[in-house]
């Protein structure tokens, strides 16, 4: 991406300091892979992955960071996306270790059709399942350890929930 920038901004006649002071600067794209900060001794990191393949790219990038232990916070995003992507949600969230279900984000829906984070949790049974930020603070205070990375996964209010946690620090 900062070769394709700047080869279009030397194409615009945009000097290379310019260009030098734009990539120094640029901070990255807020929900993908954004560092939130830590809590709990660990790197709180939050990601608009909200899709089985962008949750399995995103979940093989954190695993490579080569730290600590993995955990996974993910909130599905509506009820009609996790029926339809149901197995392939299962299938990817399977290999995680440290996985938590946060509440489905419902958005514009009300009807549930029995498809939400607590029906993924019975395909994924070494899963846990939240419904409030309490529960999540309790899970990861108690677990997570110096070095570790929590990952916070989805396109609803986890982010939130990520950044309040991140906000805190260690409780």
């Amino acid at each position: 991406n900062a070769l394709a920038a700047i080869a279009v901004s030397r194409l615009s006649h945009i000097s290379a300091r310019a260009i030098r002071v734009g990539l120094y600067s640029f901070k990255g794209v807020k929900r993908r892979f954004e560092r939130l900060g830590e809590a709990f001794g660990g790197e709180i990191i939050a990601d608009y992955a909200h899709h089985p393949k962008e949750i399995l790219s995103t979940l093989k990038t954190a695993e490579r960071m080569g730290q600590g232990r993995l955990f996974a916070v993910f909130q599905p995003h509506t009820y009609s996306r996790t029926k339809h992507l149901f197995q392939e949600f299962v299938d990817c969230l399977s290999g995680v270790e440290n996985l938590m279900l946060f509440k489905t984000y419902a958005a514009r829906e009300d009807k549930t059709d029995g498809m939400s984070a607590l029906a993924l949790k019975e395909k994924l049974p070494n899963a846990l399942y939240a419904e409030s930020l309490r529960e999540v603070e309790i899970w990861l205070k108690k677990s997570v350890r110096r070095g570790d990375v929590v990952l916070f996964l989805g396109a609803g209010d986890i982010y939130h929930v990520a950044k309040f946690l991140a906000t805190q620090g260690n409780f």
